[in-house]
């Protein structure tokens, strides 16, 4: 019972040192000032060594290099094939080739298995295959139970050797890169790294670039049938084997699997060429809607086989990559409370120089003080060597990290492959470590001066323009980071005859739909439920709209999370998306505007405003043949209108427009089951699919003409 009691006690003033003061020695409680001992005089013993491991380096037939290292403590078995392949070949109306060729190799399983059964033969199997492409190396990796490691090497080399590239999987991997492309603004800092390497390397250098809609769209399957035919081959692959397994038997596995996988006929092409940075002053990107900004100052950085690599990687731990330990943290952050975050980065690459970067992260009223303090310490860190403690501290935080990092068998094996992969010597771990050890403070003053080129470097700040750019001191240059809209499909010459016709069809709709009744109505209320797709998930929604002639639209939506609405009128609009009305932000203006002006009711009364092109020929809609006429519109580039010629009435519309996500997609509305209401014809059932998938189905269960709509329901309350 004393036992229990005393235990409760101890855990609820503080465990150990609690029992100490209880019990002391014999009984005795001892003074705290007797058990203190200052953390200084604590010893440290020494880190562990890295223990480098003399792995089986073998040839097998067709130049593929294996790295064999055994370790039987755990009945498991890991592959990691590196591949020369990236980005970096990307051709430049199509980046995003690599990365999509590497995710859609797995995604969409083999010629001998699909993606969808891949999976659940590698979920029975408790396994795993993964690929992936980056910008200067391709990855594939198996991770298998020791019992099934021959069915294990097989999956790989199949994936490696034989993808599919189903078209279903090639359109879901370009539909998530579309979803990455339009989120690509939304968080300050990720404007801030894409926008520095486009300064440091150039804007169109293979390092700088990124995905647009328009290289997306430009990707097809044969693209990457043809990518993967021109760069995965055995003699470009470096394969480690680490785990429960016996060298001699996988080295047959593996031969076997690998076997009459071709090899490379022609060279790669070469590395893109990196050439110290020549641009220098300030760049403001707007960010709108952040009470924060983002400040970056930087230039090309190194690669690791840099003489000064050792000494640099030193000099970035004292300034910003250990933490709180670190000058510019404590400076700017701990003494002045400026800054969220702040730090530096060498910029160093195994493959090609990085981008070596000072940065802060701090509240946007801040910016110029923040940047003023920046500007200061790394000034200071150029005029004079770093204390020996700060010295001790860098090189000891770059030690302990490693051996870390580097802390089981396999870490280093996988080290020492990429090393070979990327042309670096064996023992290139080992000088390193010997280098930081052996830093000395004018040693690093001397490297920091060779590298950094201060202040000849671009200043980069990210944030709400009209908040900061009144305290900066000097010039400045805005970087436009708009997102391009996706190429839109190119209309067909448009003769008079094109013209003449388009107008026939669309008058011929409004006379099938009311003719001069139409003229009449003053407002229009829908009342639709039915229900909405999200992600695989499907919801029930009611929905009421309100047209008020010439131009206002109210629409509310109840779903089971809240209720949802919007009115635009006149120019102007609102929004309550369950939190209270506000002013609709202008991005929704925009599209309320033309949700307005696509509406049907507007389209039947105002088609004479309208510029139409008849196309040529018939399509297929929804199992039904259409006429289809094109609106040129400057604004609503690609709309479309579908008319069935039996009746005349319009029948569907086709226009690009945005998902739940923001990314960019084909919307196609479908009407059908025209009634008359009011001496018009109205469609009772409306269908909105998004590249071609469905998002909102909708029954009218009560449509109303000239109810007496008040101006009142489109004031923001």
């Amino acid at each position: 019972m004393f036992a229990r009691a005393a235990t409760r006690t101890v855990r609820g003033v503080g465990g150990a040192l609690a029992l100490l003061l209880l019990l002391g020695s014999g009984g005795t409680a001892l003074a705290v000032d007797d058990l203190w001992v200052d953390p200084a005089d604590v010893p440290i013993p020494p880190l562990n060594k890295i223990k480098v491991p003399n792995p089986n380096r073998v040839e097998l037939p067709g130049g593929m290099v294996v790295y064999f290292l055994e370790d039987h403590e755990f009945p498991v078995v890991d592959l990691r094939a590196l591949v020369r392949v990236g980005s970096i070949y990307d051709p430049p109306e199509k980046v995003g080739l690599a990365s999509i060729t590497g995710q859609v190799m797995r995604t969409g399983g083999t010629t001998n298995i699909g993606g969808d059964d891949l999976d659940l033969k590698l979920e029975s199997m408790g396994a795993s295959v993964e690929v992936s492409v980056g910008s200067t190396q391709g990855n594939a990796t198996a991770s298998v139970l020791s019992e099934n490691l021959e069915e294990g090497i097989a999956l790989l080399a199949d994936v490696m050797r034989n993808p599919a590239f189903p078209q279903e999987k090639i359109d879901l991997a370009k539909k998530q890169e579309r979803t990455e492309i339009a989120a690509r603004n939304d968080e300050a800092l990720d404007i801030a790294i894409r926008e520095a390497l486009a300064l440091v390397y150039g804007p169109d250098h293979p390092y700088a670039r990124h995905t647009e809609y328009a290289t997306i769209d430009a990707i097809t399957r044969e693209d990457l049938v043809e990518f993967h035919r021109t760069y995965f081959h055995p003699d470009r692959t470096i394969l480690t084997v680490y785990g429960d397994f016996q060298t001699s038997q996988v080295k047959k596995l593996l031969t076997e699997a690998f076997r009459g996988w071709p090899v490379s006929t022609s060279p790669l092409p070469p590395d893109p060429v990196v050439k110290p940075s020549d641009v220098t002053g300030t760049f403001v990107a707007d960010k709108q809607s952040t009470t924060n900004s983002v400040i970056l100052v930087g230039q090309v950085g190194m690669r690791y086989d840099d003489p000064d690599y050792a000494d640099m990687q030193v000099y970035h731990a004292v300034m910003g990559t250990s933490g709180f330990a670190s000058r510019l943290m404590n400076e700017i952050r701990s003494k002045r409370g400026l800054a969220y975050a702040t730090g530096s980065s060498s910029g160093a690459g195994i493959h090609h120089p990085g981008a070596q970067l000072f940065y802060a992260l701090t509240q946007i009223d801040s910016t110029a003080a923040t940047l003023g303090y920046l500007d200061d310490e790394i000034a200071r860190s150029l005029a004079e060597p770093f204390s020996e403690e700060e010295i001790r501290l860098g090189k000891d935080s770059i030690l302990n990290s490693l051996v870390f990092d580097l802390s089981s068998k396999g870490a280093v094996l996988n080290r020492m492959a990429t090393y070979e992969f990327y042309g670096y010597p064996t023992d290139f771990l080992t000088r390193f470590q010997e280098g930081v050890a052996g830093a000395t403070a004018e040693g690093v003053l001397a490297a920091a001066r060779r590298q950094i080129r201060y202040p000849e470097m671009a200043t980069l700040i990210v944030g709400e323009l009209g908040l900061f750019t009144s305290q900066l001191p000097g010039d400045y240059t805005e970087i436009d980071v708009a997102i391009p809209e996706p190429p839109g499909e190119a209309a067909p010459p448009a003769g008079e005859a094109d013209l003449a016709r388009g107008q026939e069809l669309l008058a011929a709709a409004a006379l099938a739909s009311g003719g001069q009744s139409l003229g009449l109505v003053e407002d229009l209320t829908v009342v639709e439920s039915g229900n909405l797709t999200i992600q695989g998930n499907t919801f029930d929604i009611t929905s009421t709209t309100v047209i008020k002639v010439p131009g206002c639209m109210w629409v509310q939506q109840k779903l089971p999370m809240g209720t949802l609405t919007q009115s635009f009128c006149d120019g102007t609009g609102w929004v309550d998306m369950m939190q209270g009305a506000q002013a609709m932000p202008p991005d929704l203006m925009e599209e309320a505007k033309a949700e307005l002006t696509r509406s049907l009711l507007q389209v039947l009364l105002h088609y004479q405003d309208l510029q139409l092109q008849a196309l040529p020929g018939t399509r297929d809609l929804n199992g039904k043949s259409v006429e289809a006429v094109l609106v040129l519109h400057e604004d609503l580039k690609g709309w479309k209108i579908f008319l069935d010629p039996s009746d005349h009435r319009i029948a569907g519309m086709e226009y690009p427009d945005r998902s739940m996500t923001g990314s960019p997609v084909t919307a196609l509305l479908l009407l059908d089951d025209y009634r008359e209401v009011g001496g018009i014809q109205w469609p009772f059932a409306r269908t909105l699919l998004h590249d071609g998938e469905p998002l909102v189905v909708l029954e009218a269960g009560e449509v109303a003409v000239n109810t007496g709509v008040e101006p009142a329901l489109f004031q923001m309350p």
